[in-house]
């Protein structure tokens, strides 16, 4: 069974810049989203009012200064806690900044003059990320606010490989604040999209995508808000027919999601086609297909680790057995 856990941060009191209306409400409804309708296992929350963060270790402070927020990563993420077919899930709402060519997120304590050393470089965060041994991790970036708004200045332009990273806005955007719905527009559309049901619903990266795409950009036109578009970074690609959501997952998500991981195997891409046949079990347990892949594929495992590698001193005698061999020409006529 797929297991899920997630991170909500939302900062609305800036020490140090403008603050916000609704990063906190945003961050709160991802989080009830995910404990209370979808039933994840575990979900930290770091906001601006949070309670302490409980842990093996005893209380970790979550308001989300850089220190605090460093500290947790270094010490929750130190060795793995899911494995192949989980989900790890990141939620930031909050001011962000293209800085140096580099991404980065803004703690409640951010200095503006001191970006690289008071801020959370995305590349960072999602290094962290990778070692908590989830196979698919998934960034939520709401992180374009500035002055009621949530200003655009560049983040998503460094790609995080590994990674689903889904982005309030495009690039040279803002995204919005809107009054009237007490969130951002993004974050109230990306709620919407993930309790759909049915055929419509938004189950895998690609669906959500296009709902978020189309959503977006309705809502702000209705509030009279500047265009914002969403979009989605999806590498390796086979991602964006992951099931985000198997209790959601219809019969044809789980033959498009067949088809991606054959065809992963047969490029012998065995490490994606193996994630692929996991996330087919976990939408569609006990299934038999899955289950022989899974197996042919642990096989082809063992006969290559099992199949003996040419030493460079062979590999070295052969090619002098080819230079030694005498060559014999023919001379060829024409008729």
């Amino acid at each position: 069974m797929t297991r899920n856990w997630a991170i909500c941060i939302g900062i609305n009191d800036y020490y140090n810049l403008q603050p916000l209306q609704y990063a906190v409400q945003d961050a709160i409804a991802v989080r009830d989203f995910f404990l209370t309708t979808v039933k994840f296992e575990q979900v930290f929350y770091f906001a601006d009012d949070s309670p302490p963060i409980q842990t093996p270790r005893g209380e970790m402070r979550s308001l989300p200064t850089y220190a605090n927020l460093m500290h947790f990563f270094q010490k929750r993420f130190e060795k793995p806690f899911l494995e192949a077919g989980d989900n790890f899930w990141f939620f930031f709402a909050g001011h962000g900044e293209l800085h140096g060519g580099h991404d980065y997120l803004m703690p409640i304590d951010v200095a503006p003059g001191n970006i690289a050393g008071t801020a959370l470089r995305v590349s960072d965060v999602t290094t962290y990320l990778r070692n908590c041994g989830a196979d698919n991790t998934i960034l939520l970036l709401d992180a374009c606010r500035s002055q009621g708004r949530r200003q655009g200045t560049g983040l998503g332009t460094e790609e995080q490989q590994g990674m689903v990273t889904i982005y309030s806005c495009s690039p040279r955007e803002a995204s919005y604040e809107i009054e009237a719905l007490g969130h951002g527009s993004f974050t109230h559309a990306l709620l919407e999209g993930l309790t759909l049901q049915g055929e419509n619903n938004c189950a895998t990266v690609e669906r959500l995508n296009l709902h978020l795409r189309y959503q977006v950009p309705s809502l702000n036109a209705r509030y009279g808000k500047p265009k914002q578009t969403p979009y989605t970074a999806v590498e390796p690609l086979a991602k964006n027919y992951l099931i985000l959501l198997p209790e959601q997952a219809t019969v044809q998500d789980v033959l498009t999601l067949k088809l991606e991981a054959h065809e992963a195997e047969s490029n012998d891409q065995l490490d994606l086609a193996k994630q692929l046949w996991i996330r087919v079990l976990g939408a569609s347990r006990a299934d038999l297909q899955a289950i022989t892949a899974l197996e042919r594929i642990a096989l082809k495992r063992v006969r290559e680790l099992s199949s003996p590698k040419p030493t460079p001193s062979a590999v070295g005698q052969r090619s002098q057995e080819r230079a030694s061999t005498p060559v014999v020409e023919f001379e060829v006529a024409t008729l």
